[in-house]
């Protein structure tokens, strides 16, 4: 299973550990989706216009970040 999955058509760089209904990855066309493994992969994607799914990406996304605020809480 990839890491990232790569939407051309939004330019949005998917973190396949956290995806979940809400990024819409499901609706992707095939001919514009491509699945890497590697972190260095997506860097020249991030050179460009692409950015990560706020929905899916750790560090970024409210998951993350409520999965933090949790786990902070429990300490």
């Amino acid at each position: 299973m990839a890491r990232f999955i790569v939407d051309h058509l939004t330019s949005t760089i998917h973190q396949t550990r956290y995806i979940n209904d809400r990024c819409g990855h499901q609706n992707i066309p095939a001919d514009l989706r491509e699945d890497l493994q590697e972190n260095e992969e997506i860097e020249p994607f991030l050179k460009q216009t692409y950015n990560y799914c706020l929905y899916c990406n750790d560090t970024l996304s409210i998951n993350g970040l409520l999965n933090t605020m949790e786990n902070s809480a429990r300490r």
